[in-house]
């Protein structure tokens, strides 16, 4: 067996790549769960921006497309106009007519008369004057029968056509019964028409009214607002007539009422006098003064009679009046000030005895002074007591003289009483119709002179011009709309095409979906790239170095490589690293256990293989490995071939021989590669990957499904295999640079510029 040349090639540059590991930013933990959603949001805010800026061309194309669309949206849009007027209400009368008493009292102009009057303006009454001073149900703008549509013309035109040709094949068609739309039903649909065209609305708290209409044609627009504002100042002002003329003629027939009702009234009250001689009623008066006088005396006495016996009463109850009754001798004042004597001195005993005990000459000389201001107090209660009750008796005998000078008085005044009080009256019942006929009067006057003067409370404070600019579209807001609109879809767009792509996109991706560390990233390298082929080798020496050489442990001596599925560059992989490791001095065992394929045997011998090979070991046919091994010169690696045998994959490596075989191998290289079928093709993988001290799984960039890596990762720990990570190959240099995230500068132009430079090989 020939022995490779360990001598390293002399090209060879090992510039790690910034590629994700053990000390990635995604791997440290957050501290909380604000800070990880915050770190989240960031992380997918900046993963849009990169890819809205990697994709900047397809953004920019869909961008341009929407935005033109748009604007020929907007273009073709029917150009509205908007017309605008205003008016004032006002609730004063006007100079000329204003009456100290007017029939309508002013009142100050509230939210619901400011609506109300915005009802007004919409009412039917002023809209049916405008469509019939301006006729718009000839308008086809306003009347809806006379547009019928672009889909209603093409559907009446269709129908027509084939009314024709089956009135052309001779078949009788049914008549059409359809009635034209009546008058009634054209002017409800073209006052429905106006009306929602209409926008009424008073001007913050103000008294004036703003009406606005639109219309396709903006002297239409100002003729129906002008017109509208007219009518409804008309409308105001006979409203305002009206009820005064109203008004005015009620008053004229209650008026002649009201002057024969005075007359009679007047006539009655005179006859009256001549009949029973109250002529001037002086007797009468004199009698009625006095009995007036007497009934007032004997109010008063009766009122004082009955407080007096209320004290009395209460006196009985609680032991003293508490009302003093005009106390003309201040006894009550006094008892005032004893009771307070009484409250000072208690509370200077019970002080005194607080300190000093009951028994001493202070506490002696209290009880003494409260004993004697008590003596006092009952004293003067029993004064009262008898006041009291000598002024009851007093009250009651004034109540009865007066009661009796009143029953003289009335006995002497009944004779004159009935008649005064007819005579009263028919006085006030003269008075009363006399007034009401004279307010009537002076109100007949007024409403007269209203009805002669026809004003009202609304006036037009600025008629509508016709107006200059469109009010819809607004080119001014609808382009930045839709500028923004169109940015934001083509962005959308994009994100979504970015997001259905299949395959893993990055490192972080891998590791995030397989729970695998991503050990790096093999660039695809076009046929004849030397640049890229560059970098392909220095990143597969990075991979070697992290495969081999993990933090704290012993170099494995054998190695599977794997992959999901077929054409994920397994194979070229394989090769590459036997071909690092042997850079490196290693002695180096390539081994193809793909009986499937047979990839790395056609590779390495495209001629075919004669002599001895992996299957031969397996079986028993062979027992020597050196007749089997082959040494491949370009490569500078030993190869042990096989042959294509599916059927017996299984079984071959199902079997002991497989292990006590690879065990043999690693005792004689320092290093054994095993280019391994996929895991998700049959089941050889998982027989492989038990035996081998370390497997890497290969993974094509942006290719392979998330779903079918994490799969085949399961499988692969189903067979309690030692996974040292994942790889993402063929991967895009230029688009991956694009990327912006921190493994992707190795590919950035920057880079890319520095291994384009020239530079002389090492001999």
């Amino acid at each position: 067996m020939r022995r490779c040349n360990h001598g390293r090639r002399a090209d060879m540059r090992h510039l790690p790549a910034p590629l994700h590991d053990d000390w990635s930013v995604s791997h440290v933990a957050p501290q909380g769960t604000a800070t990880a959603r915050a770190g989240i949001e960031r992380a997918l805010f900046a993963n849009a921006l990169r890819t809205i800026r990697r994709r900047w061309r397809l953004v920019a194309l869909v961008s341009v497309i929407l935005a033109a669309a748009w604007t020929a949206t907007v273009a073709f849009l029917p150009k509205k106009y908007q017309a605008t007027a205003t008016v004032i209400v006002d609730s004063r009368q006007p100079e000329t007519i204003r009456f100290e008493r007017p029939l309508v009292p002013e009142q100050p102009i509230e939210i619901g008369t400011m609506a109300s009057e915005v009802e007004i303006i919409g009412s039917r009454v002023v809209l049916l004057r405008t469509v019939q001073d301006l006729n718009l149900t000839a308008n086809p703008e306003f009347n809806p029968h006379l547009q019928p549509g672009a889909l209603k013309s093409m559907l009446s035109e269709v129908v027509d056509w084939s009314v024709r040709v089956v009135s052309g094949w001779g078949i009788p068609l049914p008549k059409d019964d359809v009635a034209p739309p009546s008058e009634a039903s054209i002017l409800e649909d073209t006052l429905d028409t106006i009306r929602d065209r209409l926008a009424v609305a008073p001007v913050g708290l103000s008294h004036v009214i703003r009406v606005t209409f639109t219309s396709q044609n903006p002297e239409t627009a100002s003729k129906v607002v002008n017109a509208i504002v007219h009518h409804y100042t008309l409308e105001n002002v006979e409203r305002s007539s009206r009820r005064t003329r109203e008004a005015h003629e009620w008053i004229s027939q209650r008026l002649t009422e009201l002057r024969e009702r005075s007359a009679r009234s007047a006539a009655a009250v005179e006859k009256y006098r001549a009949e029973h001689g109250l002529i001037k009623g002086r007797d009468a008066s004199i009698v009625q003064e006095q009995i007036s006088q007497v009934s007032t005396e004997l109010l008063r006495a009766r009122t004082q009679r009955a407080e007096m016996e209320a004290a009395v009463e209460q006196m009985r109850a609680s032991g003293l009046p508490e009302l003093q009754l005009g106390d003309p001798t201040g006894a009550y004042q006094l008892l005032a000030r004893l009771r307070e004597q009484s409250s000072v001195i208690s509370a200077r005993y019970a002080e005194i005895t607080r300190r000093y005990g009951t028994e001493n000459a202070a506490a002696d000389q209290a009880r003494a002074q409260l004993a004697d201001v008590n003596a006092s107090i009952a004293k003067e209660r029993d004064r009262l007591r008898q006041t009291t009750l000598s002024r009851l008796a007093v009250a009651r005998a004034t109540e009865t003289t007066l009661s009796r000078t009143l029953a003289d008085l009335k006995s002497r005044s009944e004779a004159a009483d009935s008649d005064m009080a007819q005579l009263r009256a028919l006085e006030r019942e003269a008075a009363t119709d006399q007034d009401m006929y004279a307010n009537f009067m002076t109100r007949w006057r007024e409403t007269g002179e209203e009805a002669k003067f026809r004003a009202g409370n609304v006036r037009i404070l600025s008629e509508a011009a016709a107006p200059i600019t469109p009010s819809f579209p607004k080119m001014s807001l609808f382009l930045p709309i839709g500028f923004v609109l169109s940015f934001g879809a083509a962005s959308f767009t994009t994100l979504v095409l970015e997001r259905i792509r299949p395959g893993v996109r990055s490192p972080d991706d891998l590791e995030q979906g397989t729970g695998l560390q991503s050990l790096g990233l093999l660039p695809y390298v076009p046929k004849g790239n030397k640049f890229l082929r560059q970098m392909f080798e220095e990143s597969v020496s990075l991979v070697l170095a992290r495969t081999l050489l993990p933090t704290g442990a012993t170099k494995p001596r054998s190695l599977l490589v794997t992959s999901t599925l077929p054409g994920e560059g397994k194979t070229t992989t394989a090769v590459a690293l036997a071909r690092a490791a042997a850079e490196q001095g290693m002695r180096v065992l390539l081994v193809d256990a793909d009986m499937r394929s047979q990839a790395l045997t056609s590779m390495a011998f495209p001629e075919g293989v004669s002599h001895p090979n992996l299957a031969d070991l397996l079986q028993g046919s062979c027992t020597s490995t050196n007749e089997a091994i082959v040494w491949h010169e370009r490569w500078g690696v030993s190869v042990l071939p096989v042959e294509q045998l599916p059927n017996a994959a299984m079984r071959l490596f199902g079997s002991g021989a497989w292990e006590g075989l690879l065990n043999q191998l690693t005792a004689q290289f320092d290093l054994v590669i095993i280019d391994s079928p996929p895991v998700l093709v049959g089941g050889d993988s998982w027989h492989l990957a038990r035996f081998a001290e370390i497997t890497v799984l290969l993974t094509r960039w942006r290719s392979t499904a998330p779903d079918a890596v994490a799969y085949a990762v399961s499988q692969l720990q189903s067979a309690r295999a030692t996974l040292a990570g994942a790889v993402l190959t063929m991967v895009s240099a230029a688009e991956y640079g694009s990327y912006g995230l921190g493994d992707s500068l190795a590919y950035s132009h920057e880079l890319m510029h520095y291994y384009n430079r020239r530079r002389p090989r090492l001999h």
